[in-house]
Parts: structure tokens; C-alpha cells; sequence
């Protein structure tokens, strides 16, 4: 009896102690036990306010490869402030470790714990800020920018910095512009760059309209008679629509902020998506007076006619886009079908006639002179012009036209003191002889 009460004892002790052991917790979790978190340590470089990474260390991340895809810490310097989204009401800027150069872009960020921005002075160049965010890379127009991605926030910012943008360096500000003709060395020595800046420059031509994105087409020269540099698609002041192509107006004085190319290596620009900083001057219309005698105009075709001879029957053609001449080849003469020329001639301004792909044909500008060399006498000129955009390049209604004999001559005469009125943008040329 008592070896068998020993026993009762001893397997009651065991199943006591197998009862205890569920209601002892885990002392870890185990690898499979459907916690998987990564852990990052708090204290780590880039993971707190208080340990956060310089701008340098955060780009070096970046160019590594090594970014992580969670959100980290940043504190640089504000040295630029670049546009505020008033949809979204945050605000895109540039920090750097130094204040002065434009290292990392923080995108469409927010302001101090995640608060809305309200306008662009709510952030001041000069101000310290560490900013949390995602870090990473973006490819614009074949340029890597660094950047904070958008939804970041700002927590927090030291210092009063100032409103204004650095204007130390030339073209940095509008106080200090390039002129046009530092703006078309920059571009022409290859050292433009991807940065926006500001050039100051007079209105020498209104090209065209772009009635879809509400932007104008101009050209800019120091003093406003020649077409040095071309604002192609630009927008109106402070980045307003234009509404037509008369907002703008020859001889207008204007401060224009974008960024430089070489558009296919020969034609210096400020590239689509500039805006207008200021205007100064009245200006005046690109329009000109009444056509002169021996030059008709009707649409886009451009009649010449010697009132001493009658047509016959006898022609020469030439289509222009087919005599195999490269985009802003300057051209100085072309033969007809029978043989006979057309010579171009600068005629003393500094732009000379050129062939473009765009209007598929030769561009004569201001004062440019064309010398038809016929068979014999010639009665008429045909020349059918390009339409872009709404405008008839057909040249100013001022143009002469002298014939004589198997000879004519067309001058695009412009009387205006700047800019260059209308181009004649020829794409055919029919000669009519005489009977």
C-alpha cells in the first residue's frame, strides 16, 4: 500500500510541474514565431534628430547605393528656396552642409512637424533645419538630382536666415543677372549647367503662341536687335499663363529665370518652363505698315510681280526641305530645277539666312536680302511660307522687291529701332518667266 501511495504521490508531482510550465511566458520569440520587425537602433547615425546625417554623408548614401528606403534624418543649411505648391501647400528647397550650394533638394516637403506651409517666406535661406524624410535619387533631363522625397517633414530650424536668395555670384538673383551675351558664352562653353538663372535682356522678337500649354516663344539680345538667345515656351511674370502673343511686346526690357541649353548643340536657349521676374517699357508692335509696291501677301504664300512683264508659261521650282541642308545650316545660294539660283545674303545684319527642320526651309531674317538669278526675264515669284502656332511667316510687309531683267531682288526690310519684325520662312520657291 504505501509503494503504491508513493507512486499516486510521485505522478501527481509530475503532472503539477507540466501544468506550471504553460503558464510561464516566453523568455524570446522565436524565429518562426511570426515576428519578423527589423530592429534599428535609435541611436544610430541618421536615425534621430539628435544623431542626424550631414547633407554629404546623405548623398554619399545615395551615390552608394546604400539609401535606405525608411525614413532618416538630415540637417543642412537652406540655399536656395526653389517654389512653393500652394495645392499642397508645402514648399521645395535646397540644403547643402555649407548654405551655399544647392547639394540636396528637399522635395514638396512639409513644414515643422509636418505642418502646412503658407507661402514661400515661411522658410528663409541661411536657417538650419534637420529634415526627415526618405532619401534618394531623380534623373532630370539627364542630370541626378539628390533629394528628400515629397511628404517629408521639418523637425526642426534654427537661425533667422534671410529672405533673399544669395546674389553674390553673377546670374544667381535677379539684383544681378547674366546679360545675354554672358548667358550665350555660358551655354556656348559648355558650362551652363542645370541650375536656373536669372539673364536680363531686351525683347527683339515674339516668335509664337502656344495656345495649348499658354506660353510664347521670344528671342533676347542686349540691345534688342538681334535674336542671340531664344525663350523657348516660356511663361509670363512670376510664372503666369500668357494669353496671347501681343503680352510681350518688342523693345520691353525683361528679366527672365530658367535654365540654359544648347538646343542640338548650335542654338543657345533658356529651355521650356522659364518665367518672366520683371518688365519694364512699352515696347512696341512687331507689326508692320502696308505692303510695298511689287509684294503681295495672302496667307501663307507671298507673291513678288513685275508689273512690266507678263507670265508665261515657263517655271523653276525648288522644295527646300528636300535639298538635303542640316538643321541651322547657314545657306547661301540654291539651284532651281532649270538651272537657275537664289543666293541668300546676311545684307550686313548679323543674322544670316538659315535652313530649319522646324519650318522645313530657309529662315530670312531682318534686312536679309535673296538675289533670284533667272533663264530669263522673270514676270513672277511664288514663295510658299510656313504657319506656326497661329502666325504666318511671311516677312514684314515693308520687304522690296527690285526686278530686272532675268533678276529680282527681296529685301526683308525692317524700319523698327529693335527687334526684327517677322521672319520670311520660305519652304518653295516657284519662278515664273515671262512671256
Amino acid at each position: 500500500m504505501k509503494k503504491l501511495l508513493s507512486y499516486l504521490f510521485a505522478l501527481a508531482a509530475v503532472a503539477f510541474a507540466f501544468t506550471s510550465c504553460e503558464d510561464v511566458p516566453m523568455p524570446y520569440d522565436y524565429p518562426n514565431s511570426g515576428n519578423n520587425s527589423e530592429n534599428v537602433d535609435p541611436n544610430a547615425k541618421g536615425q534621430s534628430a539628435d544623431n542626424p546625417y550631414t547633407v554629404q554623408e546623405a548623398v554619399q548614401l545615395i551615390k552608394d547605393g546604400k539609401a535606405p528606403t525608411t525614413e532618416v534624418y538630415v540637417k543642412g543649411i537652406v540655399s536656395k528656396l526653389d517654389y512653393y505648391n500652394a495645392n499642397y501647400k508645402s514648399l521645395s528647397y535646397y540644403i547643402s552642409d555649407d548654405g551655399k550650394a544647392e547639394d540636396m533638394q528637399v522635395y514638396s516637403g512639409k513644414g515643422l512637424n509636418g505642418a502646412d506651409f503658407n507661402s514661400k517666406s515661411d522658410l528663409k535661406v541661411g536657417q538650419t533645419v534637420v529634415v526627415k524624410g526618405v532619401i534618394k535619387s531623380f534623373d532630370k533631363n539627364g542630370t541626378t538630382i539628390y533629394e528628400v522625397d515629397k511628404n517629408s517633414q521639418i523637425v526642426s530650424i534654427e537661425g533667422e536666415g534671410t529672405q533673399e536668395q544669395p546674389g553674390d555670384e553673377k546670374g544667381l538673383s535677379k539684383e544681378n543677372p547674366y546679360t545675354v551675351k554672358e548667358a550665350v558664352n555660358l551655354i556656348n562653353s559648355g558650362k551652363a549647367g542645370s541650375t536656373e538663372v536669372y539673364v536680363k535682356g531686351i525683347v527683339s522678337s515674339v516668335d509664337y503662341y502656344n495656345t495649348e500649354y499658354k506660353s510664347l516663344s521670344y528671342y533676347l539680345s542686349d540691345d534688342g536687335k538681334t535674336e542671340d538667345l531664344q525663350v523657348y515656351s516660356g511663361k509670363g511674370l512670376n510664372g503666369a499663363d500668357f494669353n496671347s502673343k501681343s503680352d510681350l511686346k518688342v523693345g520691353q526690357t525683361v528679366i527672365v529665370k530658367g535654365t540654359l541649353v544648347n538646343y542640338k548643340g548650335n542654338t543657345p536657349e533658356m529651355a521650356q518652363g522659364s518665367k518672366v521676374i520683371s518688365i519694364e517699357g512699352n515696347g512696341s508692335s512687331s507689326e508692320t505698315p502696308s505692303t510695298s509696291k511689287g509684294v503681295s501677301i495672302e496667307g501663307t504664300t507671298v507673291t513678288l510681280t513685275n508689273s512690266a512683264a507678263t507670265v508665261g508659261t515657263a517655271t523653276a521650282t525648288a522644295d527646300l526641305s528636300s535639298l538635303g541642308f542640316k538643321d541651322q545650316e547657314a545657306v547661301t545660294s540654291i539651284t532651281l530645277g532649270d538651272g537657275s539660283t537664289v543666293t541668300f545674303d546676311a545684307n550686313g545684319e548679323t543674322n544670316s539666312p538659315r535652313f530649319s527642320t522646324k519650318s522645313k526651309g530657309i529662315r530670312v531674317y531682318k534686312n536679309n536680302k535673296v538675289t533670284f538669278n533667272g533663264k530669263s526675264t522673270i514676270a513672277k515669284i511664288v514663295l510658299e511660307c510656313d504657319s506656326f502656332q497661329g502666325t504666318d511667316y511671311v516677312g514684314n510687309t515693308t520687304a522690296t522687291v527690285t526686278f530686272n531683267g532675268s533678276t529680282a531682288e527681296y529685301v526683308n526690310v525692317f524700319t523698327g529701332t529693335s527687334g526684327g519684325g517677322t521672319q520670311l520662312r520660305i519652304k518653295k520657291i516657284t519662278v515664273y518667266y515671262a512671256k
